[in-house]
């Protein structure tokens, strides 16, 4: 057998020793691992109920009267102020419960969920919406009602009133018992009836002719030869009572719109025959003798334009431009006539 040298045998009693005491210190961190562990976990399960007692404070800190107090509605600058501080605990809130799910995950066990916080968050957002827009509509209407009526932006203001429309009506679904929300709704509501009235009194189309129908209707004038009265504005929109007239002012619009769409037509007719001419050439090489050529182009043209004419005249808004379109008609039709008897009288001409 072979025999171990002595300096040998005590390396290797050492590295036992070594061993032993390895495994006596591991043991003792497994074990004192796990009692961290559980001591952690003690601490998040412990830190839970701390997290729903001050989610609840926060619940209880949005019920309080100066939310839902009607007086503030002139000055809303403390809500909000007040609103901004929950945001700032909610947001706190918020990010301690994700803290405690994601050691909960990391620990094994079930991650709670916070309902609770959820719903705080849901019901801060429409009250803080509700505050703030409490403020941007006072600042928006105030502007509104001293804007003269022809700088009116009104896919601004169209915009404006759909977005309110939906933030009250949320917010009277889930704020039944708050005063604030009927007064900026009703506030709201009043304006509704502004906007197609303003989008029809600015409509491009309309001319002279339509803008005396609207001042009959409405009992007074707001446009001169030189454009809008820069001093009408939509509060004397409101102030005026011009909405009630908003049906009539729709109709005059809604005509002048379609007569538009009908002069364009018209346009289209009156340009073929500013540029239109007669092909002229000479009778046999005849000097200074001469007879029309090809009337083709003219004559398609000509039936192309009474066609686009009694298109017109078939139309139920063709009343405020009848007179110019019968107009052109009798003249395309003298034309046509003159035309035939023309050429007839040419064909004649040229046989004898």
């Amino acid at each position: 057998s072979w025999t171990i040298p002595d300096h040998e045998r005590v390396h290797i009693v050492m590295v036992g020793e070594n061993m032993r005491s390895l495994e006596d210190g591991i043991e003792k961190a497994q074990s004192k691992e796990e009692e961290e562990v559980n001591r952690f976990s003690a601490e998040v399960d412990a830190d839970i109920p701390k997290l729903n007692k001050k989610i609840q404070a926060l619940r209880e800190a949005l019920d309080k009267d100066l939310i839902v107090n009607e007086e503030n509605y002139e000055h809303p600058g403390d809500v909000i102020a007040y609103l901004g501080q929950q945001l700032e605990e909610q947001k706190a809130l918020q990010a301690r419960a994700e803290e405690l799910q994601d050691f909960e995950e990391k620990l094994g066990k079930i991650q709670t969920e916070y309902d609770n916080l959820d719903e705080v968050i849901e019901d801060l957002k429409l009250k803080s919406d509700l505050w703030k827009g409490v403020d941007e509509w006072s600042h928006l209407r105030s502007g509104w009602v001293e804007s003269p009526l022809q700088k009116m932006d009104i896919e601004l203001l169209e915009r404006t009133l759909t977005n309110f429309q939906k933030l009250t009506n949320k917010a009277s679904k889930k704020l039944p018992g708050n005063p604030v929300v009927p007064r900026l709704r009703d506030s709201v509501v009043e304006f509704l009836p502004v906007l197609p009235v303003v989008v029809n009194l600015l409509h491009p189309s309309l001319q002279d002719r339509h803008w005396e129908m609207i001042h009959e209707a409405i009992g007074f004038e707001i446009k001169g030869e030189n454009g809008l009265d820069p001093t009408f504005t939509v509060g004397a929109v409101i102030e005026k009572e011009v909405t009630a007239h908003a049906e009539r002012i729709e109709d005059v619009s809604t005509n002048a719109q379609q007569e538009s769409v009908l002069e364009g037509l018209m346009a289209k007719v009156d340009a073929v025959w500013k540029e239109k001419e007669f092909e002229v050439k000479n009778y046999k090489d005849v000097k200074d003798l001469y007879i029309l050529g090809d009337t083709s182009e003219v004559v398609a043209d000509l039936d192309d334009s009474l066609v686009t004419i009694n298109t017109v005249l078939g139309s139920r808004y063709v009343g405020g431009i009848r007179e110019m379109v019968d107009d052109w008609r009798s003249k395309l039709m003298i034309f046509q006539e003159t035309l035939d008897e023309w050429l007839m009288c040419q064909r004649t001409g040229m046989y004898l």
